[in-house]
């Protein structure tokens, strides 16, 4: 449990990075709370759009 997965790629949907701060739960008992300009520098993750936003 909680190993990576290299073939796994991050994806991050833009709107997150609209956020100061982003928290990441890394395992169950511990999270991470880091710059979201941080974890993107880090994460290299690819930008796609994943969410929309709801009805009111």
């Amino acid at each position: 449990m909680g190993e990576h997965d290299e073939r796994l790629e991050p994806v991050v949907d833009p709107a997150l990075l609209e956020h100061e701060e982003i928290n990441n739960a890394a395992r169950l008992d511990r999270s991470l709370a880091l710059s979201a300009k941080d974890y993107v520098r880090i994460a290299q993750p690819r930008l796609e759009s994943i969410s929309e936003v709801a009805a009111v």
